[in-house]
């Protein structure tokens, strides 16, 4: 019972001191009802249930972010006013998206280029940034103490074929007719 309290806790003290409400990975929370076999189901269900009462009584902005719209519940459709979907960025952003996400201090290989990587991998933010925990992860590994363009470029195939499997498994962001 405490966290049917705690969520419409959560609303009602977003409503009153007007603050945004945002729900990073939204499908764990808005996700399809289940059948009813056991009490868990049940739960959830409810769960679900005060969820979408909530955001109907709600007077402020709330966002969801998902890269898993499928599982989200068709019941929450009609409570969303705006969706948008995001694209795989540009090679010019991805080229961004490499130098921000590697910290300044970190020992790089003189032939690391940010241009290169940007243009030749079609990633998104979070797939570059698998790729980056990767080649570090695979430098402590090969006792290195400088990251190479050969090790990104290794770790950012891989994130390539990875992220080819999970997008033919599902839908990115949420559908848009």
């Amino acid at each position: 019972g405490e966290s049917e309290k705690n969520l419409v806790r959560v609303f009602h003290e977003a409503n009153k001191n007007n603050c945004v409400l945002v729900f990073d990975e939204a499908e764990a929370l808005f996700g399809n009802r289940l059948s009813e076999h056991n009490h868990s189901d049940r739960t959830y269900n409810y769960m679900t249930n005060i969820l979408m009462q909530q955001m109907e009584r709600f007077d402020g902005i709330v966002i969801l972010t998902t890269n898993h719209n499928l599982a989200m519940d068709e019941a929450f459709d009609r409570r969303i006013m705006l969706k948008l979907k995001f694209e795989i960025p540009e090679a010019e952003e991805r080229s961004k998206i490499w130098r921000t996400l590697i910290p300044h201090k970190t020992p790089l290989a003189p032939d690391v280029d940010f241009n290169t990587l940007g243009a030749k991998f079609r990633l998104s933010g979070g797939e570059i940034k698998n790729a980056i925990l990767n080649a570090i992860k695979e430098c402590a590994y090969q006792g290195e103490h400088v990251i190479s363009m050969a090790i990104l470029t290794n770790c950012a195939e891989k994130e390539i074929a990875n992220a080819r499997v999970q997008r033919e498994k599902k839908n990115i962001g949420f559908n848009i007719d």
